[in-house]
């Protein structure tokens, strides 16, 4: 049994589903470019300047300190690479079931699966490999399209977290859907874990997209509708 971890960090960003829905980019995947990806977040604190005002659970630290102990790592910016990494890992340790614990805003659990992706990488490696999944979510999360056989829990006592010896831990920043302002705890949380680990590190992820660029970005998109507002009311 090989037993996996997966953290996506938009489950600590402390926001509803309501306030997610209306203020955060409204997109269906991350198929963007990421300096498209960091415009259209810039319009979202440009239009609702209270979004740099979120902050993160602190059952973030409280993860990140109980996972010390976990000989492999991967970070990276999109949940879609935790289907290989596992697919992987299973055939060159020559298990059969995998032991999957997702803690994530969202169920990743997408019907469509004929292309991977970070809405439906768990949907497709229910359906290649066996094994028992769980998935620990917001009580406000959207269970719409959860398949019967992946468990939902809301309370973090019922994880059992410490209770298994985890082989993996996958933990992904999730860029679209995870504020940028925040980027700098994801990195405090979550950096010292990597150090003298074997794993993988995305070449870049421990850098704030929220810097002196897309705080310029804000300040010109706010610029810009104000003068339209103002020619608007001539």
């Amino acid at each position: 049994m090989l037993n996996v971890l997966s953290i996506d960090w938009d489950y600590f960003v402390e926001a509803d589903a309501v306030y997610r829905g209306t203020y955060f980019p409204d997109i269906p995947n991350e198929k963007y470019s990421e300096s498209l990806q960091n415009h259209i977040w810039a319009s979202r604190y440009a239009e609702h300047p209270g979004l740099a005002n979120i902050g993160i659970s602190p059952l973030a630290s409280r993860f990140a300190t109980q996972m010390s102990s976990v000989p492999y790592i991967c970070v990276c910016d999109s949940h879609k690479w935790a289907y290989p990494l596992i697919v992987r890992t299973l055939r060159e340790r020559g298990e059969k079931r995998v032991n999957l614990l997702n803690v994530d805003f969202h169920h990743d659990c997408r019907k469509d699966i004929k292309e991977l992706d970070c809405g439906n990488w768990l949907s497709i490696l229910m359906n290649d490999c066996k094994g028992r999944y769980r998935w620990f979510g917001r009580k406000d999360s959207y269970r719409t399209g959860k398949p019967k056989h992946l468990e939902a829990l809301t309370d973090y006592a019922s994880c059992h977290i410490t209770d298994t010896a985890w082989d993996i831990l996958f933990i992904c920043r999730s860029d679209m859907w995870s504020p940028p302002h925040l980027d700098d705890r994801f990195a405090q949380a979550f950096k010292p874990l990597t150090a003298n680990k074997d794993g993988l590190v995305q070449q870049g992820i421990w850098k704030s997209r929220y810097n002196d660029a897309m705080r310029e970005n804000i300040g010109y998109i706010k610029s810009v509708h104000e003068k339209f507002k103002k020619e608007k009311t001539r």
